[in-house]
């Protein structure tokens, strides 16, 4: 095994001031992967000088075989977006990609 690098010594305490986890703010991102692929990421954020929450969740879903990428993006504005991405379909290096958003209360 190398060796870490000299700026990776100091990475879990530089996140704690550069991702904004002191100086009235609280965060929390969370991410993982079920056995069958799906990644999902989790993000909290609330400030106690404004009193706002902030959460958003994130799914992404990979079918490689047909080069298909899956991403819907649902946060606590309660947006839906969702993004569907084809590549090398068509021709070689060809990306296609179908971007949506929607506010279900509102259509």
């Amino acid at each position: 095994m190398a060796p870490p690098k000299f700026g990776d010594l100091n990475k879990q305490v530089s996140d704690i001031f550069n991702k904004g986890y002191f100086f009235n703010v609280f965060k929390l991102d969370v991410k993982t992967r079920t056995a069958n692929g799906v990644n999902f990421n989790v993000i909290g954020e609330h400030n106690t000088e404004t009193a706002r929450t902030f959460g958003s969740l994130e799914t992404k879903y990979v079918v490689p075989e047909y080069g298909l990428t899956f991403l819907e993006k649902w946060n606590t504005d309660n947006l839906l977006k969702c993004e569907i991405t084809a590549d090398n379909q068509l021709a070689q290096g060809f990306k296609v990609v179908f971007d949506a958003s929607l506010v279900p209360n509102t259509g």
